[in-house]
């Protein structure tokens, strides 16, 4: 599945195969901060949670 994102004035077009699920599960078992941020971010656009870069950042900032 192809998510769009809406990054500044353009669009980036991400494709997460990883079920929300087994992102969920990877989330709970990593160790490291990195880790933890990417899988959070890939997680909240396969549940549909954001959709914009801006509030990708906004939660990290």
């Amino acid at each position: 599945m192809a998510f769009m994102v809406r990054f500044m004035a353009r669009f980036l077009k991400i494709t997460i195969e990883e079920g929300a699920k087994l992102l969920e599960k990877q989330l709970k078992n990593t160790r490291t901060a990195s880790q933890k941020e990417r899988i959070q971010v890939l997680w909240w656009l396969k549940t549909w949670q954001v959709q914009e870069h801006a509030r990708i950042s906004a939660s990290f900032g």
